[in-house]
């Protein structure tokens, strides 16, 4: 592994196309890391928010009593009681990606109660 002071006593002592063609590749190389990096952040990410889906999945849409087999009536009443039960989440729940999975089921159950509540 070459040190950052060995870096910079090859840049000091090259012609200046040595000098060029170093800092391009001291360019090249950081750029690499920041891609593996942000690579391997998003894959964080992705395995968080995968595991969040799951969770609401199993966990939380089975305890949910909207369908879209009732009658718009129901649709409306469960659909409000279901957003706000699932409102409540909000208060207690501290995963990150878990909160935004709730969140973004939210925004989903006030948009379905809007067009259930213009059908009426």
């Amino acid at each position: 592994m070459v040190t950052l002071q060995e870096i910079i006593d090859a840049i000091q002592a090259g012609t200046t196309a040595e000098k060029i063609a170093l800092a391009e590749k001291v360019e090249a190389s950081a750029q690499c890391l920041s891609n593996q990096r942000q690579a391997e952040a998003d894959a964080i990410r992705q395995a968080g928010l995968d595991a969040a889906n799951t969770w609401w999945n199993n966990t939380i849409q089975p305890t949910l009593l909207w369908n879209n087999t009732q009658s718009l009536e129901e649709q409306r009443a469960n659909i409000l009681t279901d957003y706000n039960n699932v409102k409540l989440l909000l208060n207690t729940e501290t995963d990150q990606y878990r909160l935004y999975v709730i969140r973004q089921k939210l925004e989903q159950a006030e948009t379905k109660f809007k067009q259930i509540k213009a059908a009426l």
